[in-house]
Formats: C-alpha cells, structure tokens, sequence
C-alpha cells in the first residue's frame, strides 16, 4: 500500500503550479495530497495547525521573501523540522548557501528542473526529514525510558537493554548525518571549483579574441576585462582550495591577483616595490569579490599610469595595499601609489573613467566610504562595515 504524503506548492503562478503538480503526479513511489498556496502567509496559517510532509516553495513570494518566510516558519509554525524545497531561477551558489542556512533542506534551479530531478530532491528531503523526526523521537523515547528505569527496578535489564538498542540506532543515524554533511561540503567546493573553471574559460576566450588585429583602445578594454574576470576566478579557487569554505585568506588571494596584474602588464617588481599588509585578515566572499575588484582596479591604474618608463631610474616605484580592521569593527582597505599622482583639476569622483565608476559603484554596495590624498602620489582609502552591519 502506497503511503500518501501532503504536499504544499507555494507559487503566485498558476501555470508553474500546475507544472509542479504534474511533474508529483507522476510520482509512482508515493501518492500525493497535492495543496495549491499563493502567498507566505496564506502557508503559515495553515502550517500553524497541520504539519505538510513537504513544502514547494517560489523564491519570489508575493508577500514575503523566502527568506523571511523560512525565519517566521520557523518560528510560528508547529514544525520541528522544515521539509522545504526552494525553486529559484537564480544559480548563484551564495544564494542557494543562505537558503540552506536558514532551513530550506533543497534549492532547485528552476531552468535545469526536469519530473526527475523535482521526485528525486522531494523524495531525498521528506526521507531526510523523516529520519530527522525519528531520531528526535527516539531521543525523547530515550528519556522517557530512563524515567522508568527509576521507577521501575523490576525491569530493570530489560530497560537498559533497550536504552542501548536505541543510543545504537542513534549513532547510526548521527553517522549518517555527518556523512550527508561531509558531501555537502565535498558539493560546495566542487561549485566554487567549477565556478573558477567557467570563469577561467571566459579569460582564455577574451585572450584569444585580444590576439586578434585590434586596435590599442580596443586590446585595451580585452586586456582589461580579462584582469577583472581573472580576479573573480582566483577568489573560487583559494576557496577551493580553503578548508573553511565560508572565509578566504585575503593575503594570499591579494598576492595571486597583483602577481598576475604585474604579469599581465609586462612589469617587473624590481621596478616598482609592492607592500601588502592584510594582517592575516580573512573575508567572506561578498566582501571578498568586491574587494578584489576594487585591489584590480586601482593597482591595474597604478600600473598603467603611475610611472613611465623615464621615472624607474629616477625614482624608487611604490605600490601599497593594505587591510586593517578598525575599532568600530569594520574594515579599512588603504590602496595606493607614489607615482605622479592624480591632477588637483581632475574630478575623480564624476570622471567617466569606467574603472573609477567600477571603484564607485563597489563601494557603494560595500556600503562603504571612499577618498583620496594627493601629497605623495595617489593613496585611495575606502571604510566599510562588516558584513553583518550592513546586511
């Protein structure tokens, strides 16, 4: 006999809605209570006083984000364990790592989604939550037991016999968990490895393209592009290389970026002296992509515009990055040069410059401050919060 599990399927339209049921109709393992739910809120009072075997929700939600949604059904609901599936058109992994955080068990890419691949994930969560629900009942089976055993010395070796059947199967079940952990893991670097693949193959692809006859502002706007999407790509790979997939030593990463910037501009550092201070100083990756973006930036600025030729044997070339962190528990990112420095008359702050509106507008979504000293060459200093202050 087939067991029949409910199901809500939480999307404004109707048209994936009915998708989504007929891709669970065809489910031959289960047989399915299908419920068709529009909005967060119309899903939270019913989850208030049913508890669903497994929740399909929309990532766009008409009145909620899904994140909040998974917080307040978190919260309000009679739910111990969240059976949630998350259908998104977004492939950002970072996305789907906070989704997961907060409690959704799955996230779906709805454009790589087929009646295979939605049975399969529903199957593997409402198993997974099934297991979870089993163990937190054993555990008060576990209690209640011992209960007894005080009660009751007649049964006591009985009692204690199935006390360690039990704490048996529960390690059983922890082992598992940890090992459904460890792939996750093992997943998530295996995204930012193929993140740095795909980013890399777009590199390669700017680069055969800039050795094509070009004229020098379009090899240029190559060379360039190319430098920045370099920087994106060694961000993935130190993370995975990194045995905590949630930080990335910046240090190292700064040093990777300016090594290549140094190459990709054909200039030595026996020229031009690089000083690098990160104080060991580890960034999440939304802070961290921006970061190294800016470092591409204003470095590959330096670079370009800072020292001529004549000025090596005249002056002692200097290019410095530095990233401390500030009392107020934030973070102070110090880029710079003493080269020829920036003219009192040029407007850096309204130029059409498309690298200094890059510096401009990452900033800003750093939340951040930026300004510049002219006395000995050109010094940018940008401030910016944590990324929990500004989140």
């Amino acid at each position: 006999m087939q067991t029949q599990y409910t199901i809500l399927i939480v999307n404004k339209s109707a048209e994936e809605r009915n998708l989504y049921r007929h891709y669970l109709e065809r489910n031959s393992l289960y047989t399915n209570n299908i419920i068709e739910l529009e909005t967060a809120t119309q899903t939270l009072i019913y989850c208030q006083t049913q508890t669903p075997d497994l929740i399909l929700v929309d990532f766009i939600l008409p009145d909620a984000t899904v994140i909040s949604f998974l917080e307040e059904l978190k919260h309000k609901s009679c739910i111990t364990y969240m059976p949630v599936v998350v259908l998104s058109a977004l492939g950002d992994e970072t996305i789907a790592v906070q989704v997961m955080k907060n409690g959704a068990q799955d996230y779906l890419v709805k454009n790589r989604l087929t009646c295979e691949a939605l049975n399969r994930a529903c199957n593997t969560v409402m198993e997974r939550v099934r297991l979870m629900r089993q163990i937190e009942q054993q555990q008060h089976n576990v209690q209640q037991r011992t209960i007894d055993l005080e009660q009751a010395n007649a049964l006591l070796r009985s009692e204690i016999t199935e006390r360690m059947r039990v704490e048996n199967e529960l390690r059983q079940s922890e082992a598992k968990i940890r090992r459904s952990l460890e792939e996750k893991e093992t997943l998530l670097k295996e995204i930012h490895h193929r993140v740095k693949n795909n980013l890399q193959i777009i590199s390669s692809l700017l680069r055969m393209q800039s050795r094509r006859p070009l004229d020098e502002t379009t090899l240029i706007l190559f060379q360039e592009s190319q430098n920045r999407v370099q920087s994106m790509a060694l961000i993935h790979e130190h993370l995975y290389q990194a045995s905590d997939l949630s930080q990335i030593n910046f240090g190292d990463y700064i040093r990777s970026l300016t090594d290549n910037l140094f190459r990709s501009y054909g200039v030595s550092q026996r020229f031009i002296q690089l000083d690098i201070e990160t104080n060991a100083l580890k960034l999440c990756l939304d802070t961290a992509i921006p970061c190294g973006l800016i470092i591409n930036e204003l470095v590959s600025n330096s670079l370009k515009y800072a020292f001529s030729n004549q000025q090596y044997d005249k002056i002692h070339g200097k290019i410095i990055i530095y990233l401390q962190q500030d009392s107020k528990n934030g973070f102070k990112l110090t880029v710079g040069d003493n080269g020829i420095g920036i003219d009192e008359n040029f407007d850096w702050q309204s130029t059409n410059s498309l690298g200094l509106r890059i510096v401009h507008n990452l900033t800003r979504q750093l939340k951040g401050k930026i300004s510049l000293k002219r006395d000995c060459g050109a010094v940018f200093h940008i401030n910016f919060p944590t990324l929990e202050k500004f989140k």
